[in-house]
């Protein structure tokens, strides 16, 4: 996943994220999506994007 996204224009280079705006919200809901399914029969139970030392964004699959 990281190699998908890290040092890409994610509105041009990330094919999850075409259509769609790249801010930290929208970006870890569509990595959710795609790794999801990718941990079966485990589950994810949380996601966290850090942006910054303060500022991140979590995301519990609701």
């Amino acid at each position: 996943m990281v190699n998908k996204i890290d040092h890409h224009n994610l509105n041009v280079d990330v094919d999850f994220m075409q259509g769609i705006n790249p801010t930290a919200e929208n970006l870890v809901v569509a990595c959710w999506r795609v790794l999801a399914p990718d941990v079966q029969p485990a589950r994810l139970t949380r996601l966290r994007l850090w942006e910054t030392d303060n500022n991140y964004v979590e995301y519990e699959g609701r």
